[in-house]
């Protein structure tokens, strides 16, 4: 069984290792599935445990093609779709 907080946790901390201090987390699925709930809470402690301000998920809603994911055109498209919520991130404060 994959332990989602625990994984996140340590990811938050090696990030922080490699000089990282803003870590966005990107779903795209709703915050109230079990497993993203699972990365958030490992999300909050990781930034709680390295003083980092933790930042809010983007949220990629709508995904306007479902299909088969390890299929590359599908992948194409999620990349555009993705890249296009991290805008607003990337030219922020």
């Amino acid at each position: 069984m994959s332990d989602h907080e625990t994984g996140t946790n340590l990811l938050v901390h090696e990030l922080a290792k490699a000089g990282k201090r803003r870590v966005l987390r990107l779903w795209s699925l709703p915050n109230e599935t079990p497993w993203i709930q699972a990365h958030n809470r490992g999300y909050e402690r990781a930034v709680a445990e390295l003083g980092l301000d933790p930042i809010a998920p983007a949220v990629v809603e709508a995904l306007t093609d479902r299909g088969d994911p390890a299929s590359e055109a599908i992948f194409r498209v999620r990349v555009r779709q993705f890249a296009g919520y991290l805008a607003e991130h990337l030219h922020g404060p």
